[in-house]
């Protein structure tokens, strides 16, 4: 029922040519699918210390600045999480992925409190080149729209390949630039 909306979701990002682009595409794919929120997080490994990566968020800004301003990103369970799948997985399954520490409740009981309820994260491992993670969530008081995962998995899929195409362009500009 909703695999259109990957079908469309593909089609209008090949005409995205910017974050700006990809981020208002994400906003409103992540509507339809029945999210309050998405993320999209790019880390390009390189040996230089120039390679872009790429985040992008619609989540609160509360939360948004306790994650930056705790440094949460290393500590993170979610992140830990992607480490050990290849696949899609709700928050409310990652102590099986991981085993939960005190903190990583906390983290996300903070997380709550800030407007981020349950989510469904899709990671990417790109050996030699990057790692990436598409998350879709909903406010505290929301169920997770389960059914829609396998097109949120999709979705994400193609979602990290355009921001990976986009963060490759800009460093391919830096290099030429700087030849």
């Amino acid at each position: 029922m909703y695999a259109y909306l990957a079908e469309e979701f593909a089609t209008e990002l090949i005409n995205v040519r910017s974050d700006t682009e990809l981020d208002g595409a994400l906003k409103q794919v992540s509507r339809r699918l029945g999210f309050d929120h998405f993320a999209l997080s790019l880390e390009m490994r390189s040996t230089s210390c120039e390679a872009p990566g790429l985040l992008l968020h619609d989540y609160p800004d509360e939360w948004a600045k306790v994650y930056i301003a705790f440094d949460l990103a290393g500590q993170d369970p979610v992140r830990r999480a992607c480490d050990k799948t290849i696949i899609g997985f709700a928050w409310d399954w990652i102590d099986e992925l991981v085993p939960l520490t005190r903190g990583d409740r906390q983290m996300l009981n903070v997380g709550r409190e800030c407007g981020i309820g349950n989510g469904y994260t899709v990671p990417r491992h790109l050996p030699g080149i990057g790692r990436g993670t598409c998350t879709f969530a909903v406010r505290p008081e929301r169920e997770l729209p389960r059914r829609r995962f396998a097109v949120a998995e999709m979705i994400g899929t193609l979602a990290l390949s355009c921001a990976l195409g986009l963060s490759s362009e800009k460093f391919d500009e830096k290099v030429s630039t700087a030849e």
